[in-house]
């Protein structure tokens, strides 16, 4: 962005500043250092530089060849960098000045300050050129692949902007089955809504198909306590299940989640689909999962998917406004220090606040990831692998007969992406049989023919407190 072209066109009137020393008269700008931008240091005013007063007694004639020396005032040193310094003024500007100030010879200081503020203007330097902004480039936009040379390096993405921040809303709490009704009944004419769940230790838990076990020797956990939406328009709304328990989904919340034509935008659905089949037999339909959509994205671009992205860094990548990894990690680990904190009442704002930003942020990366991946697929395609793939995914731990939270096994390790088992089960969709065996051979790698070995045991156990509390190393 920065030059070296001089800020005044005037070549002859000042030398840029910083050329060194010696390189012209105190006065004016030298080049070099910050491209003329700074001002040059003030020299202090020599004896020589005015005339003295008539009355005092010590006086010197000033040299002919020595140029009456102004500083800029005091009054004007708001003025930017480039006004703040001494102005020299010629012989020949001095012999301009009206008769009646040549005859005067202590008035004729203050007269030249006249002079110079109203008449007499240095030409103005030149404002430096902005460079033009740069238009919104995606996550995966000119990175190299960790898989290819950098010869092989691959620039494809969106060139949609950034989406707005999103809207300082409230999250409107609701408990009650009226409630329910009314929002359902609003919500019924969108055609894309963004979805998430928390609860307590969220998972299949102590419930299998709908029944409670009974086993002393397994606390209880996994329960379901808010189901958040959040619409484009910015509107957040929580409904709290915990209070309402099944009556929550006899206000048409049930044949919400399941209508086909609403597309639902999710990250990781995995654990919440597992809690509302066995806790409430609900499964919903239309889903678009976003961690599954960059692990496509990423698989396209030919980069790593040894691990899932969690949503904070999709917003962070993506430049949209959501919870940072910093808030997202605090908020986990309050959730391991109190592990019944999304049902205790009344909610803690901060909490109410968190349900808020997890979902409403999902409109905007469901977006911005179907555009991309659109440029690098064709849109049938891209369509029909977001749409049955989501639902594959999301069905990982709802089919398993044990439970995947963290006081059942340690979590940590689903955080691997097993292709084996998401891809096997895709290509086995009777809607995915018109995928061309190319899309299929850019996305499957060497990696997804052998099954992932199951998660080791918990790094938790329930104390007599009925607190989770984490093992020893």
């Amino acid at each position: 962005m920065a030059t070296s072209t001089p800020l005044n066109p005037r070549a002859d009137s000042y030398v840029p500043y910083g050329a060194g020393a010696g390189a012209g008269p105190p006065g004016r700008f030298q080049q070099g250092g910050n491209n003329g931008c700074s001002p040059p240091p003030v020299q202090p005013l020599g004896q020589h530089d005015l005339p003295k007063h008539p009355n005092q007694q010590q006086q010197q004639q000033q040299p002919q060849h020595q140029p009456h020396v102004q500083p800029w005032p005091q009054s004007h040193q708001h003025q930017p960098p480039h006004r703040q310094y001494q102005q020299t003024i010629s012989p020949h500007q001095a012999s301009q000045l009206p008769q009646s100030y040549q005859h005067q010879p202590y008035p004729q200081t203050q007269q030249q300050h006249h002079y110079l503020h109203h008449h007499y203007r240095p030409p103005f330097p030149q404002q430096q050129q902005l460079e033009p902004r740069q238009p919104y480039q995606h996550q995966y936009q000119y990175q190299q692949s960790p898989l290819l040379p950098a010869s092989c390096a691959r620039a494809t993405s969106s060139t949609s902007p950034p989406y707005p921040p999103t809207p300082q809303v409230d999250c409107t709490l609701i408990t009650t089955v009226e409630e329910v009704a009314a929002l359902v009944k609003k919500l019924s004419t969108e055609t894309l809504i963004a979805m998430d769940c928390e609860g307590c230790d969220l998972s299949k838990g102590s419930w299998r198909r709908g029944e409670r076990l009974e086993d002393p020797k397994i606390p209880l956990h996994g329960q379901l306590c808010l189901i958040q939406l959040g619409t484009q328009n910015g509107e957040a709304y929580a409904i709290d299940v915990h209070r309402m328990g099944e009556s929550a989904f006899d206000g048409g919340l049930r044949e919400l989640l399941t209508n086909p034509k609403i597309l639902k935008a999710v990250h990781d659905f995995r654990q919440d689909e597992d809690a509302l089949f066995h806790q409430f037999n609900v499964v919903v339909q239309a889903k678009f999962d976003c961690q599954l959509a960059d692990v496509l994205i990423r698989r396209l671009q030919n980069y790593r998917t040894t691990y899932v992205s969690g949503c904070a860094k999709l917003f962070q990548q993506n430049g949209i406004q959501g919870l940072s990894q910093e808030e997202k990690g605090s908020a986990h680990e309050r959730f391991s220090q109190d592990r019944h904190l999304w049902s205790r009442r009344p909610l803690p704002d901060d909490m109410v606040r968190y349900a808020k930003y997890d979902v409403l942020p999902l409109v905007a990366l469901v977006r911005e990831q179907m555009t991309v991946l659109k440029g690098l697929l064709d849109a049938r395609e891209a369509s029909a692998l977001m749409r049955k793939g989501s639902d594959c995914y999301d069905s990982l731990f709802r089919n398993l007969e044990e439970c995947r939270c963290r006081l059942c096994c340690d979590a940590a390790e689903s955080a691997k992406f097993d292709g084996c088992k998401v891809f096997g089960m895709m290509q086995k969709e009777p809607d995915l049989r018109n995928i061309s065996p190319s899309t299929w051979a850019r996305i499957r790698r060497p990696e997804d023919n052998e099954l992932l070995a199951p998660p080791g045991k918990s790094k938790y156990f329930v104390d007599e407190h009925d607190q989770s509390v984490k093992l020893p190393c």
